[in-house]
């Protein structure tokens, strides 16, 4: 779960006037992961426009410009308050916690574990095999002796409604003035 920001720009304007029609989507990493999941089960496939790519890729604003409208309604309307989960962290009894990560290893008296909480679902897995469901815990964690393993989550409303409404705009430009989008990989 490295962190990256993607600037969205639009073909053919330069200097002033290409960061005015600018998009900055500073969590793309988690944006993309819910582009990625979502998109699973969609004819069409997942949304690329997110991904992590060396070089400035170009995107057609039209194709989007639907799928990111559909996905607009659900975060805001049908599923806005579904958990998408972020990380999780290690929280000693004594000390500091650890940094937030998407999947993380630990050992308890059952043996060797490992939490994936980074998507739509926070699992605990032994030997790769799906354990416990953390996604249908009220307060998603679990304590081990000498300390706790704490899930962070926030709603897809919450997280991901402004960056949609930021990209159908950009999306909305790039298509009246007939040019590709330009998605540019930024450092966090």
């Amino acid at each position: 779960m490295e962190s990256y920001q993607i600037k969205l720009t639009i073909n053919g304007l330069y200097g002033e006037f290409a960061e005015k029609y600018a998009c900055l989507i500073k969590d793309a990493h988690v944006l993309n992961r819910y582009f990625e999941e979502s998109g699973s089960k969609a004819s069409e496939g997942p949304i690329r426009l997110l991904r992590r790519e060396g070089k400035p890729a170009r995107y057609e604003p039209t194709a989007l410009f639907a799928r990111l409208m559909r996905l607009l309604r659900r975060v805001s309307l049908e599923h806005a308050q579904r958990r998408f989960y972020t990380g999780v962290r290690f929280e000693p009894v004594l000390g500091a916690p650890s940094p937030w990560q998407g999947v993380m290893s630990g050992v308890d008296a059952q043996g060797d574990f490992a939490i994936e909480a980074f998507g739509l679902r926070a699992s605990l897995l032994r030997a790769g095999v799906l354990a416990q469901d953390l996604s249908l815990l009220d307060v998603p964690q679990w304590e081990i002796e000498g300390g706790r393993y704490v899930v962070r989550w926030d709603s897809l409303k919450n997280l991901f409604k402004e960056d949609l409404v930021a990209l159908i705009t950009v999306c909305e430009e790039s298509m009246a003035k007939g040019e590709d989008l330009l998605a540019t990989v930024l450092p966090a």
